[in-house]
C-alpha cells in the first residue's frame, strides 16, 4: 500500500508500508518494474524512487536501489534488450544476468 508520495525536480518518491518487504524477490521485481514504467508515463516524472516506510528501497546486498528510470530496465544480453521482452522473459533474463 502506498503511504505517501511526492515529486520534486522530476523525481517521484513513493513510500510503501512495511508489507512491501514481504513480497518474494521475483514478485517485488515485477511490481517495482511496473510501478516505475507506469509512473514514468506521467508528464514531469523522469525517475522514481521507492521507499519502504521511511527507508530507501535496498537490493539483496543491502545497497540502496536509488532513482529508477527506463534505463533501469534495459539489460543487454543474449536475448536482447529486456524492455522488448514480455515480463516473464524479462525476469528470466534478469535472473540470468545477476546469477540468481
Amino acid at each position: 500500500k502506498i503511504s505517501s508520495y511526492s515529486i520534486q525536480d522530476g523525481v517521484l518518491n513513493v513510500e510503501f508500508n512495511e508489507a512491501y518487504d514481504k513480497m518474494s524477490r521475483t514478485r517485488e521485481l515485477l511490481v517495482r518494474a511496473g510501478i516505475v514504467k507506469i509512473f514514468l508515463q506521467v508528464p514531469g516524472v523522469d525517475s522514481v524512487e521507492i521507499y519502504v516506510g521511511k527507508k530507501p528501497l535496498t537490493d539483496t546486498r543491502g545497497e540502496e536501489v536509488g532513482a529508477m528510470n527506463n534505463d533501469t530496465w534495459s539489460f543487454p544480453g543474449p536475448m536482447g534488450m529486456c524492455t522488448a521482452m514480455t515480463p516473464l522473459l524479462c525476469i528470466s533474463q534478469i535472473k540470468t544476468e545477476i546469477n540468481w
